[in-house]
C-alpha cells in the first residue's frame, strides 16, 4: 500500500512538473511572439513616418532599400496601404509603384491562382495599388474570385485597364452579383471617361442577354443618346421588373418630347414601382401638361406611387399645388397632399 502511495506521489509531482513546464513554453512563446510583433510594429510605424517626412521634404532622392524584417510582402503592404490613405502626392506615387515593383508584384503574380484565399486577396490588394499590361488576364482572373472580398478589390485593378477585354469582364460581373455588391462595379464604371462609356453602349447595342442589358442602362443613364434611348423603348413593357424599370429610369434620363409621352403611356402600368418612376419623373419637365396624369396618380393605392405624384405636383409650382390643396379630409389623397404641403 505504501508503495502504491509513493508511485501516486511522483506520478503527480511528474504531472505537476510537465504542467509547470508547459505553462513556461506557453509563456515564453507568447513573449517571443509579443516581442516579435513589437518589433514589427515599431519598423513599420518607423518606416512608414520616414516615408512621409520624406514626402513633405525638398528631397526628391530616396533610397528603397529596406530592413530585411519590412520586405516579408504581407507587412509591406500594410504599410503602402496605410500610407495610401493618407496621401495620394505624385512623388508618393513614384515611391509607392517603385516599392511594389521592387518587392510585392512578384508575390502578386505568383499567389494570383493561389488555394489560399488571403494569398488571392495579397494579389488583388496589390494589383489595386500598382499594375502593369501583362497583369490584365490575372487580374480578370480574380474577378471571377469565388470569394466576395477577392472581386471587389480587383475591381480596382481592373478598372485601371479602360481596355473592351476588361470593362466587358467587369459588366459581366456586375450582371451577376447580388443586388447591393453590383454598386461596387457601377461605381467605379461609372466615374470612367468617354473611352470605357463607348464600350459600355457597343456593348449595349449588340447584347441581347437582359441582366447584361440592364446593366449598361444603368451604367448609361447620364450618358443616354439617341441608340441608347432606341434599346431602351424595346423594354418598357418587359416581363423582367428591373430591366423595365432600369429602362423607365433611362428614358427619364433623356427628356425629349417623346420620352415624355412614353412616359404619359405607362403611367398606369400593372407595377407600382414603373408607376412611382414615372410620377417622380415626370418633375424633369415641369410642364402643367403633366397635371391630369399626376393627379390620377395621387389616388393610386401605393404610397410611395402617391408621394412622388405629390412632390411632382409641387415641384411644378402653383397649378400644382392648387390640386394638392383641393384635396378633402375624405379623399383618398388628402394625407400625402397634406404632407406635401407641408415641406413648402
Amino acid at each position: 500500500m505504501f508503495k502504491l502511495y509513493l508511485g501516486l506521489t511522483y506520478f503527480l509531482i511528474f504531472e505537476l512538473l510537465l504542467l509547470a513546464i508547459g505553462i513556461l513554453v506557453i509563456i515564453f512563446y507568447h513573449k517571443i511572439i509579443w516581442e516579435r510583433k513589437r518589433k514589427r510594429d515599431q519598423a513599420v510605424k518607423t518606416l512608414t513616418s520616414n516615408i512621409i517626412s520624406h514626402i513633405y521634404s525638398n528631397n526628391k532622392k530616396f533610397t528603397l532599400n529596406l530592413p530585411i524584417e519590412l520586405q516579408e510582402p504581407n507587412l509591406l503592404l500594410q504599410v503602402v496601404e496605410s500610407i495610401n490613405k493618407k496621401i495620394l502626392d505624385s512623388y508618393w506615387i513614384q515611391i509607392r509603384n517603385s516599392i511594389v515593383k521592387k518587392y510585392l508584384i512578384s508575390n502578386a503574380r505568383i499567389w494570383t491562382k493561389s488555394n489560399f484565399w488571403n494569398r488571392r486577396s495579397f494579389a488583388a490588394r496589390t494589383f489595386s495599388i500598382h499594375c502593369e499590361t501583362i497583369d490584365e488576364d490575372s487580374i480578370i482572373y480574380l474577378l471571377q474570385d469565388s470569394i466576395q472580398l477577392i472581386r471587389i478589390q480587383a475591381v480596382k485593378a481592373a478598372i485601371k485597364f479602360k481596355s473592351k477585354k476588361t470593362i466587358n469582364e467587369l459588366i459581366n460581373q456586375m450582371s451577376i452579383e447580388k443586388r447591393f455588391s453590383k454598386y461596387i462595379y457601377r461605381d467605379a464604371l461609372i466615374k470612367g471617361d468617354e473611352k470605357i462609356y463607348q464600350i459600355i453602349k457597343d456593348r449595349l447595342l449588340t447584347e441581347k442577354n437582359e441582366k447584361i442589358i440592364m446593366v449598361c442602362l444603368d451604367l448609361l443613364t447620364t450618358q443616354i443618346d439617341t441608340n441608347v434611348f432606341s434599346v431602351a423603348k424595346k423594354h418598357i413593357h418587359s416581363d423582367n421588373l428591373e430591366l423595365k424599370l432600369t429602362a423607365i429610369r433611362a428614358i427619364a434620363n433623356y427628356p425629349t418630347y417623346e420620352s415624355e409621352n412614353i412616359l404619359y403611356s405607362i403611367y398606369n402600368d400593372k407595377d407600382w414601382q414603373a408607376r412611382a418612376i414615372v410620377a417622380k419623373s415626370l418633375a424633369i419637365w415641369h410642364s402643367t401638361d403633366s397635371i391630369p396624369v399626376l393627379e390620377k396618380l395621387l389616388f393610386d393605392d401605393k404610397w410611395w406611387v402617391k408621394l412622388n405624384a405629390g412632390l411632382t405636383l409641387s415641384k411644378i409650382g402653383e397649378a400644382g399645388k392648387k390640386i394638392l390643396r383641393a384635396q378633402s379630409k375624405d379623399s383618398k389623397a388628402y394625407v400625402v397632399a397634406k404632407y406635401v404641403l407641408s415641406l413648402g
